[in-house]
């Protein structure tokens, strides 16, 4: 079962829409890709989930996006 975004976007929120295309955690995305440019590593998930130079900006955008009111 798929569910759509609580921000009103019409998009499924999953983990790709949520890390890679939901505006409200625009920000918090250019930070992170900004993370992985810095360190020479691909903006993907394996490398913000497991990279220790990203823990800090993809937490900070789950972060943002769970608790942005709706």
């Amino acid at each position: 079962e798929s569910y759509k975004s609580r921000y009103g976007c019409n998009c499924t929120e999953d983990f790709n829409n949520v890390l890679f295309h939901c505006k409200i955690v625009v920000g918090e995305r250019r930070a992170l890709n900004s993370a992985c440019i810095s360190n020479s590593v691909p903006f993907d998930l394996k490398n913000i989930m497991t990279l220790p130079c990203s823990q800090i900006p993809t937490e900070s955008l789950l972060l943002s996006f769970f608790t942005t009111k709706a």
